[in-house]
């Protein structure tokens, strides 16, 4: 192998170690850095659209946005691709107020190719800081989601809980953005979880909260809708911004959440839960609601920094 292998070489060789853990799941050695260290330099901004140029070709549409701190590489047309970035740009404000406060900490290219090979609907590799996405919609923005919190997780030397890192990006890849506050809007995985929950078939949360990736990801379907309603519910419940702050700080006693949880609503985690299920039977199922693939997850580290 070259000492120096191209950008999307290495991200293609990493869609292809995590494509295997959509279904199903198999353990996946981590790259380095992790979270609380420092990144291994990458090409200047103009050095990677250029990469990405060679990669695509001269017929797809190529933007890079400071702001956003995102570089663009689009078989969509400029159209499509202002609508991309003006919604992005939506998101990340809302998740600047309500979650997450530094933001990028340098870009991001996003490939969103015309043609797409294999199961993975889409990636964040944050060692390469790369989306690569099948559509425009829920999973660019979840997959977008991700990049968001990894820099929010490395600022802060952590590195979350599979259910935390999933549960934020499914709760907000169907999301609107009103009034520049994030709202989180039902899709396919309601009915996963109403599913779950009137069989008694959830996984209970003192359990579930504590899950490696490994277990998490053998049965992707059911601990995604999980994940999301769990942080469907704390934003319902006016509880997210807290949580998370308390999540947060008290990480290092208590990285599963379960904590945070009962400091937040003066609850044991088991009335939590009953409360949540008795919130979720409530829900109302969208008539037609949006539907997408498991997102292949990030990369845990394999140790915590």
């Amino acid at each position: 192998m070259p000492p120096h292998p191209s950008l999307f070489a290495r991200a293609a060789a990493a869609l292809l170690r995590l494509a295997v853990c959509v279904l199903p799941c198999r353990a996946a050695t981590p790259p380095e850095p992790l979270p609380g260290q420092a990144a291994a330099a990458l090409p200047s901004a103009a050095d990677r659209l250029k990469e990405l140029r060679e990669k695509f070709g001269p017929t797809f549409h190529y933007e890079v946005d400071d702001k956003l701190k995102l570089i663009f590489a689009a078989g969509a047309d400029r159209a499509s691709l202002r609508a991309v970035r003006l919604r992005l740009a939506d998101h990340a404000g809302a998740l600047k107020r309500e979650l997450f406060p530094t933001g990028m900490s340098d870009y991001v290219t996003v490939a969103l190719p015309r043609e797409w090979k294999g199961s993975a609907q889409g990636f964040y590799n944050p060692h390469e800081r790369s989306i690569i996405s099948r559509s425009t919609g829920i999973q660019l923005i979840h997959e977008f989601t991700h990049a968001l919190h990894w820099d929010d997780m490395r600022a802060r030397a952590q590195f979350h809980q599979n259910w935390v890192i999933e549960g934020i990006a499914t709760m907000c890849e169907s999301s609107g953005i009103i009034e520049g506050r994030l709202v989180p809007r039902p899709n396919h995985r309601l009915k996963i979880i109403k599913r779950l929950v009137k069989g008694d078939d959830h996984v209970p949360w003192g359990t579930y909260v504590g899950w490696t990736q490994k277990q998490f990801m053998k049965a992707p379907g059911n601990h995604y809708a999980q994940a999301q309603s769990m942080l469907t519910y704390l934003h319902a419940t006016g509880n997210l911004r807290k949580w998370y702050d308390a999540y947060v700080a008290g990480f290092a006693a208590d990285p599963t959440g379960a904590a945070a949880f009962e400091s937040v609503f003066s609850k044991t985690l088991a009335e939590i839960e009953k409360e949540w299920a008795a919130w979720v039977r409530d829900q109302p199922l969208p008539a037609d609601p949006p539907a997408a693939a498991p997102s292949t997850p990030i990369v845990p580290p394999a140790t915590t920094p």
